[in-house]
């Protein structure tokens, strides 16, 4: 547990600073920014890595916003993130996990041609989206 005064000290901070204070256990904390910050960071890497793969040297001129948008964060340096995500391998590994089998199902649908299974996937995913900010 932590020191009640303390506590205070980085509520009271956090407000004049405009943010919203929100407590909750070092675990919870993990997982939450494993989630919403080291995952998208890892995947955009992953996203960068694959498209540099599957498309030729001339033709990267011609990528997309979508491309763009989803790899931006993959500009950001290799050494920060590196160590960033090794600091939270463990809430990270099981975040990448969840996704993985997320995939794994996508795949699966578009394997067997399950348009259906597919659609409620990525309805799913898009209504859970705009849960966020």
């Amino acid at each position: 547990m932590s020191d009640f005064a303390a506590v205070t000290k980085v509520e009271w901070l956090a407000q004049t600073v405009n943010a919203i204070p929100r407590i909750c256990s070092p675990n919870e904390h993990d997982s939450m920014v494993s989630a919403l910050s080291h995952l998208p960071h890892l995947l955009s890497y992953s996203l960068s890595q694959t498209a540099s793969i599957a498309v030729p040297d001339s033709w990267k001129d011609i990528a997309a916003g979508s491309f763009r948008d989803c790899a931006r964060v993959a500009l950001s340096d290799p050494n920060l993130w590196a160590k960033i995500l090794m600091d939270n391998r463990k809430s990270l590994i099981a975040n990448t996990q969840d996704t993985i089998e997320w995939l794994r199902r996508a795949e699966s649908a578009l394997e067997s041609e399950d348009d259906n299974a597919l659609h409620q996937m990525i309805s799913e995913a898009n209504a859970n989206r705009k849960k966020f900010r």
